[in-house]
């Protein structure tokens, strides 16, 4: 294994488990390493500190072990990982008789930086995002089949390349439930993984509040929010996006759980420029933007969205609102997004209450020592 010779003055940094070496760190390295080698990281007098992935960016490596012994080849390294990840969600109740699609694999959050999988009935779509982790591709597809849950088919992607790597890809959507609501998943084309399930909990907390009520959904996407509103009872349901693709999924989820169609309406539109001409007197409105920044260089600017995009609804809502909005930036903390709310609230100058903070779902976990697996934040909002 290739080695990397931390700075004196950067060594104690692994202490701490945070799974990132940045390259700044670095005093020294093998001038034959290449973005696909793991690596051996020591610190100035030759003292084992890690093993990772190597990558020639500013993220120089990602930590997959802190033990000298382990082997980043062996089979047994890979399934111990995923097997653990997975125990965990036996223990918060995943899969159940009513929900067969989550998280298996969150990345840092399970102790595996860069590796995501999503389960969808009897489909794990997986997801690479840097090229170290393709060499390990076999043995985390063999770790999978070998868990004690019914899987017919690995679908492997990538996220630093527009090339798909499975060879089984065919384009046949998947049908998976979320609380005994089915969803048409489409992980060829579809944002992430086919499905955003860190919204898990939050569209269920929707439903809870939309019997008899009428719902806006902004940046609907294939109609999370929508159909557990539908399912609890909402009079009227507006669902609005961008893409007419994601729209057209949307109507078939709906179709597909039998939904009263009539309740509902679709709407193909730039939500900024929707929410200029459009009255919003819904009873519930949710804001679930995609992520405005996914680098620190752009969090200005996406900070200064996120203040437009609230203002405009607190503005225009009706008094008596309930407003469920999120941010999924990982760069926005929730510390800059309770404040960018703040500041929106000051610039519409309505009297708004916070009845609640919101997260990612249990699936999704946060890893105590890397602060990044903490990225989705929300507020459900009282407007007066």
């Amino acid at each position: 294994m290739k080695r990397i010779i931390l700075k004196k003055s950067k060594s104690e940094l692994i202490s701490r488990k945070h799974h990132w070496i940045f390259s700044g760190a670095i005093h020294k390295r093998e001038k034959s390493l290449s973005n696909m080698d793991p690596v051996e990281v020591v610190d100035a007098n030759d003292r084992f500190l890690c093993k990772g992935l190597y990558h020639d960016a500013s993220i120089a490596v990602r930590i997959l072990s802190f033990d000298e012994s382990d082997d980043l080849n062996a089979d047994k390294f890979w399934f111990d990982k995923i097997k653990t990840a997975y125990d965990y969600r036996q223990r918060i109740g995943l899969p159940s008789s009513t929900t067969d699609m989550y998280r298996l694999i969150h990345g840092e959050g399970d102790n595996i930086p860069g590796l995501v999988i999503d389960i969808y009935c009897d489909i794990a779509v997986v997801q690479l995002h840097y090229p170290g982790l393709l060499i390990f591709a076999d043995q985390i597809k063999s770790a999978i089949y070998k868990l004690p849950i019914s899987i017919s088919k690995v679908v492997l992607k990538n996220t630093y390349s527009k090339e798909e790597t499975s060879p089984e890809i065919n384009n046949e959507p998947i049908k998976a439930k979320e609380n005994d609501i089915l969803f048409e998943i489409d992980p060829y084309k579809g944002q992430k993984t086919g499905f955003f399930i860190d919204q898990r909990e939050n569209r269920q907390l929707v439903g809870d509040f939309s019997a008899d009520k009428t719902v806006l959904n902004l940046f609907a996407y294939n109609g999370g929010f929508s159909l557990y509103a539908l399912r609890n009872g909402a009079t009227k349901v507006c669902s609005v996006d961008i893409s007419s693709k994601a729209i057209a999924s949307l109507d078939r989820n709906i179709h597909l759980n039998g939904l009263e169609e009539k309740n509902h309406l679709s709407v193909v539109a730039d939500v900024m420029e929707y929410i200029q001409t459009e009255t919003m007197d819904q009873d519930i409105i949710i804001v679930d933007p995609p992520a405005f920044a996914k680098h620190k260089s752009k969090r200005h600017n996406a900070i200064q969205a996120y203040k437009r995009l609230n203002s405009k609804v607190f503005s225009k809502a009706k008094p008596g609102v309930l407003v469920f909005t999120f941010s999924c930036s990982q760069v926005i903390t929730k510390d800059i997004f309770r404040n960018t709310i703040y500041s929106a609230a000051l610039q519409s100058g309505r009297s708004i209450k916070v009845i609640r903070e919101l997260n990612q779902a249990y699936d999704h976990p946060v890893n105590i020592y890397h602060p990044e697996t903490d990225y989705l934040k929300g507020l459900m909002l009282y407007i007066g």
